[in-house]
């Protein structure tokens, strides 16, 4: 029986080839994918910018 199934595992072979489980993701989509994190920082961080200066306590008080 093990004998069996090694042979069928030859057979399935392709000489010269890599038989990969998993696909790699393309490089223009792990681009994309890095491109709309980073900007999606960018705009969190300046809505905290302007929240900041909206609540900012060491900010001169109008008399």
């Amino acid at each position: 029986m093990i004998q069996g199934n090694a042979d069928f595992m030859k057979k399935r072979r392709l000489p010269g080839k890599v038989v990969c489980s998993m696909a790699s993701p393309s490089p223009l989509s792990i681009c994309l994918t890095n491109m709309v994190i980073v900007f999606a920082v960018l705009v969190f961080l300046a809505f905290v910018i302007q929240l900041i200066h909206i609540v900012d306590p060491t900010k001169n008080k109008k008399r």
